[in-house]
């Protein structure tokens, strides 16, 4: 794993967070040998937040720091079809990681797996599933074997209201990773720009205040867009100008043109805001970060 805390453009409050319920643990063991630290383990981790907030980067980033293995688990790897494939699955992943502790199980978009059991009929896996998950995480002995292995849970997902309240008691530790703010969407643009060549029209605080509700990887696919206009308009391509339509009449060295305003402009018409649509589900959840009670009427 590649990722730093320098690649990922959260609020430093989060990352303070995350390191204090993963890296200490691990950074100081010998520390936590009395007291409630050497008694009760850590538990899990919950990250929610709209999609493209950097939820699994920090998760790597936190990983990385430590010098900790990290399994990625996703819906698709453990849920199966067959009476006991899921289960045994599950068992396999926390054995898998107990013999590499210390270790981080990161667990993506994990309403997909652990769907509240009051939201509709559930397939024919899920409570067995769903009791052995939890028995792997604090049972009568894996409880101690994960504290004494440094097995980490992390979670992530874009709807903790949806998840089940036996899997919300075992994340304890819920942590809000919205959209940037102007600061942050400006840092996160600086990131992105480090390597270009840019124009001296090009005024980042005022492009940071034009992509409002824009996240981290919204910001990206923009960046993306731009320089893409800027090399369409560093390369004469016969095409462009209506005079054929083979990609390779374009000249094959160009010096590349600064990215502009301009260009950002003209990528603004095609690259919008992935959670404008899902304005209301974003209201929700934060309100549920809050501990504020979600009427039905609201959903």
């Amino acid at each position: 794993m590649q990722t730093t805390f320098d690649d990922v453009h959260i609020p430093e409050g989060i990352i303070d967070t995350l390191r204090t319920a993963v890296s200490l643990p691990l950074f100081c063991p010998s520390a936590c040998s009395s007291g409630i630290l050497s008694s009760e383990s850590s538990a899990g981790v919950l990250l929610y937040g709209p999609p493209g907030t950097g939820k699994t980067m920090a998760c790597r980033a936190v990983a990385k720091e430590c010098g900790v293995r990290m399994l990625q688990i996703q819906s698709s790897t453990i849920q199966r079809c067959l009476v006991g494939e899921t289960e045994q699955l599950i068992a396999s992943i926390f054995k898998l990681a107990r013999r590499l502790g210390p270790c981080v199980v990161f667990i993506d978009e994990l309403d997909a797996i652990f769907g509240s059991r009051d939201s509709g009929k559930k397939p024919v896996w899920y409570i067995s599933a769903l009791t052995e998950f939890m028995q792997e995480m604090d049972g009568l002995r894996s409880a101690d074997f994960n504290r004494d292995k440094g097995l980490i849970v992390i979670g992530a997902t874009n709807r903790p209201q949806d998840l089940d309240n036996a899997i919300l008691r075992r994340l304890p530790r819920r942590i809000l990773v919205d959209l940037p703010v102007v600061q942050e969407r400006q840092k996160i643009l600086e990131h992105y720009l480090a390597a270009e060549l840019k124009s001296d029209d090009l005024e980042l605080p005022k492009l940071a205040m034009q992509t409002r509700l824009f996240s981290g990887s919204d910001l990206r696919h923009l960046v993306l867009a731009a320089a893409q206009n800027a090399l369409k308009r560093s390369v004469n391509i016969r095409w462009k100008r209506g005079g054929g339509t083979d990609p390779k009449s374009a000249v094959q060295s160009v010096k590349p043109l600064p990215i502009c305003m301009e260009d950002f402009k003209q990528a603004r018409k095609e690259i919008s805001p992935s959670s404008a649509a899902n304005h209301k589900l974003l209201e929700e959840m934060r309100r549920w970060g809050k501990g504020e009670r979600i009427q039905k009427d609201d959903c």
